[in-house]
């Protein structure tokens, strides 16, 4: 039983508090060279510039303001602007220029691949207050005072992962460094890096590569591991952005970088743990999506290069829970070293393997640090994270909707009312391939001549109540990166709407909680929670008492009154 509990003595008072941002005029003055563009770019048969970006100053990625230049000076390709921004200091502003050519506004041509915010290419920049003058852009970074490039040198220490028998440079083993820039295989693989065999550290392996972006542009970049399979790095922390990459700035003297160890490991002893996982399957044997008597539940993870039928799982047939299906791996590796995994499932009429989506990662693997114990079982976990009070008791028609307002995919791609598609994606049963656009998930204009799109979808009973999903623009996987999708529950049977959705701001709701109690003027207390099916209110009036009153009749609620006693009573939310 999983309870969240609130402490509330009836009658109480109310305290209100407040906070506010302080807010300041920031003038921002912008400017972009065009000259690199004069083949396609002319100024002078009123060919346009404009800006666009997250604010309202800026059109809200939607028609923002012009840039204007001196067409009979000495730089006709120089645009500049000065803007005004209202909100408050450090405020984060993302923007693009964008070529409108002579008398058709519909034939935008956006900048490209100059930003710092990896898988957008937006620029971004904070307000100061006062008066900011922003460094001299060029459109798509292109420069026509670039010179043939700058190198930079990466270094990479393997020892940890040598030590640990991760990686045997000696049988063809190799490391390479992948990135953003054309210079590193736009994230393509074969730029390998070298060591010398001969060298005081023979596992130090270094590459010099050149990149041609503008001095002072933010490059991304990855080591990745290549044996018989491929490892990338999987970082966090301050040396990383959001998105697990290392990144330096460009100068064009040239970069060297200091050595780091692969996945920021250091070579330190190694451990030997014994390591148990274990799944709950009730919730899947229940659908019916696994059958014990002709399927196998496995487990895959990076410790055995994702082969998702190399481990299999198996029951204990004497247990009070027949369906909990465990194993043991042993580890010999750093007490530090994050290591990754899914639970699987495979045999019968599968025609493949099905992998588990977790909720508690966003969809994303599931991951541990092994420690320094000899032993080490992880908690038990249920396929998906759902557990069978997490499943429909009834059919239920559940209706989806997202505004589309000012809405830019991660590709760039703008959302145009007149010609944009929109369309749903998720896990009800299994995500459907990017543009293939099957017909059933476009979602229709509703109310029609809005920005808003809907459509409703059938959950039939023994469905799960929380849904992953996400949206596309125009059928491709545009809204947010990898993994960045919507995690909603459904909360009442029968039919129910999720809450409206923005698209790009990925909502992951709690299961259930927010637990509040308030005094009326009549007399009542209106106690309110984030409610769904399987969770109950219990209340009691002493607290140290182990015993709590349940109230099955709030079942599915989201709120309910009580009579205020001038005594004291407490409430709690549990899920069983």
């Amino acid at each position: 039983m999983r309870s969240i509990t609130k402490h509330i003595a009836v009658p109480a008072g109310l305290l209100l508090c407040s906070a506010a941002a302080a807010c300041a005029s920031t003038l921002v003055s912008f400017q972009v060279d065009l000259t690199a563009q004069a083949a396609t770019f002319n100024p002078t048969n009123s060919d346009r510039v404009q800006l666009r970006g997250s604010l309202s100053e800026l059109g809200s990625w939607g028609v923002g303001p012009w840039l204007t230049n001196n067409a009979a000076g000495s730089s006709p390709y120089l645009f500049t602007t000065t803007l005004s921004f209202a909100e408050a200091n450090a405020t984060q502003v993302q923007y693009k220029y964008v070529i409108i050519p002579y008398g058709d506004t519909n034939l935008a041509d956006w900048s490209h691949g100059e930003g710092n915010i990896p898988g957008s290419g937006n620029r971004l920049f904070q307000l100061a207050g006062g008066a900011q003058n922003l460094p001299l852009d060029y459109f798509s970074n292109q420069s026509t005072l670039t010179p043939p490039g700058a190198p930079v040198t990466f270094q990479i220490d393997m020892t940890a992962q040598v030590n640990a028998g991760n990686f045997k440079w000696t049988t063809g083993d190799s490391v390479e460094v992948r990135g953003a820039s054309g210079g590193l295989g736009s994230w393509g693989s074969n730029v390998a890096l070298t060591n010398d065999a001969t060298a005081s550290n023979p596992n130090l392996f270094s590459g010099t590569f050149i990149l041609s972006e503008v001095s002072g542009y933010t490059e991304f970049y990855k080591f990745v591991m290549v044996t018989t399979s491929t490892t990338w790095e999987g970082l966090s922390g301050l040396d990383v952005e959001p998105g697990g990459n290392r990144f330096f700035s460009l100068d064009y003297s040239g970069v060297t970088l200091a050595p780091v160890y692969f996945n920021d490991i250091a070579p330190a002893p190694l451990e030997d743990v014994d390591v148990t996982f274990s799944v709950d399957m009730s919730a899947q044997i229940l659908q019916g999506g696994f059958d014990p008597s002709q399927d196998t539940a496995g487990l895959a993870g990076s410790f055995q290069g994702w082969n998702s039928t190399g481990n299999p799982l198996t029951n204990n047939p004497y247990a009070s829970n027949t369906n909990i299906y465990s194993t043991v791996i042993h580890f010999h590796d750093f007490s530090t070293a994050l290591e990754s995994y899914k639970f699987v499932y495979y045999g019968g009429t599968h025609s493949g393997t099905v992998w588990e989506s977790p909720t508690s990662t966003g969809g994303g693997n599931r991951s541990f640090n092994l420690g320094t114990n000899a032993t080490l079982a992880l908690p038990v976990v249920f396929f998906n994270d759902v557990d069978v009070v997490d499943l429909l008791k009834a059919d239920t028609w559940v209706t989806f909707s997202v505004n589309m307002t000012n809405a830019v995919g991660t590709d760039s791609t703008a959302f145009d009312p007149a010609t944009s598609t929109v369309w749903l994606n998720g896990v009800f049963g299994t995500w459907w391939s990017w543009s293939s656009n099957p017909a059933q998930w476009q979602m229709t204009n509703n109310p029609a001549g809005s920005e808003v799109y809907s459509l409703d979808v059938l959950f039939p009973a023994g469905s799960s109540l929380v849904v992953t999903y996400k949206y596309g623009l125009n059928g491709s996987d545009n809204e947010a990166a990898q993994n960045k999708n919507h995690i909603r529950y459904i909360r009442s049977v029968g039919h129910y709407a999720m809450p409206l959705d923005t698209f790009g701001a990925q909502t992951v709701e709690s299961s259930f909680g927010n637990l509040t109690a308030t005094l009326s003027p009549d007399g009542k207390v209106l106690v309110s929670w984030l409610g769904r099916p399987g969770v109950r209110l219990q209340t009691q009036s002493y607290l140290g008492s182990v015993d709590w009153f349940e109230h099955a009749e709030t079942d599915g609620l989201s709120s309910t009154n009580w009579t205020a006693s001038g005594k004291d009573l407490y409430f709690r939310l549990v899920k069983h």
